[in-house]
């Protein structure tokens, strides 16, 4: 009964409340062994009912102050283990600039499972863990896509184990979002910007390798200034871009033009557009918004009006001209 019973625990459809009716209902069969597996498991899910941030850390973290009293009263059981393990992954995950100790903490937890462990599956999910804590990582946190002229480029981004990182430099003839297109394999699809209309201008090196192994970094980028126009900037780990190395792709526009929200309506927004260096409105200058066939002007205060804008309903990818 406790075999079926902890397989049935560990499989991923078994719904929560089920699964503490099920325990609940083991420890009560008295003629039954009082399998220390089953009650820790019991302890586990009452205590972890409802989960806490992941943003608070270790001394604060009120999960990890039940993990170490349930060690205290059973000893250092592997699902225990287990359980810092994914509690530490989570705090690194989420916050993951702020302790740069917490993730290899995760990983010796996840080791020290896969040692004590006679589960398929904590030794399966260890494993997992471990081979996500090894891999490499980026993450831009750039909300910016509009750029000036003749200024350097600020790129902040998160990374672990990245030695050099290489950004290349496309200039497409229209904006371009080729951050969401990928093959069933996952691998990046960049077709799209090979062929006519693309150009590749330059490549920059940046070298990572001071940081700490299988640990969160934050760092900024700068990037030499650009021209005005489109661009697409690959981040990969090879000389050499493909689709094998490729992490992450951002879209991003140079211009002189600055587009801010006036008002936003169910099928009516209303644009306001100045001159980044002397943020003087442009008025009566035409406008080319999200590369839509229709051209727009603006007013005598730089505002123009777009009866529909069939994207989403917030500022567009800025990919606009207008008459000097």
């Amino acid at each position: 009964y406790g075999v079926i019973l902890l397989d049935l625990l560990y499989h991923n459809d078994c719904p929560a409340t089920t699964k503490e009716k099920l325990l609940e209902q083991a420890l009560s069969i008295h003629h039954l062994p009082k399998d220390l597996d089953i009650i820790i498991e019991y302890e586990l899910l009452k205590a972890f009912k409802k989960i806490e941030d992941f943003t608070l850390p270790l001394d604060s973290n009120r999960h990890w102050r039940q993990l170490m009293a349930l060690g205290a009263k059973y000893g250092e059981h592997y699902a225990l283990t287990y359980t810092k393990g994914i509690l530490c992954y989570g705090i690194a995950h989420y916050a993951k600039h702020q302790d740069s100790e917490i993730l290899p903490k995760a990983l010796n937890f996840f080791e020290e499972t896969l040692q004590k462990s006679h589960s398929k599956y904590y030794s399966h999910n260890a494993r997992n863990y471990q081979e996500q804590i090894k891999d490499r990582y980026i993450y831009s946190h750039i909300i910016q896509e509009d750029y000036m002229p003749s200024a350097r480029l600020m790129l902040p981004i998160s990374y672990k184990n990245i030695d050099t990182l290489y950004v290349t430099i496309i200039k497409t003839k229209t904006f371009r979002r080729a951050s969401y297109k990928y093959y069933k394999d996952n691998s990046l699809r960049t077709d799209n910007l090979t062929g006519k209309g693309c150009k590749q201008l330059r490549r920059q090196s940046f070298d990572l390798s001071h940081s700490t192994p299988n640990t969160y970094h934050t760092t900024d980028l700068f990037l030499d200034s650009l021209p005005t126009g489109n661009y697409v900037l690959l981040f990969h780990t090879e000389p050499e871009w493909d689709t094998s190395n490729v992490m992450m792709t951002k879209s991003i526009k140079v211009t002189h033009v600055h587009l801010s929200i006036n008002s936003l309506r169910y099928n009516r927004a209303v644009f306001t557009a100045t001159d980044r260096q002397t943020g003087e409105p442009l008025r009566h200058k035409w406008l080319n918004l999200d590369h839509n066939l229709d051209v727009y002007t603006t007013d005598k205060h730089g505002q123009v009006q777009v009866k529909r804008y069939m994207a989403y309903w917030s500022l567009p990818p800025i990919d606009f001209y207008y008459n000097k």
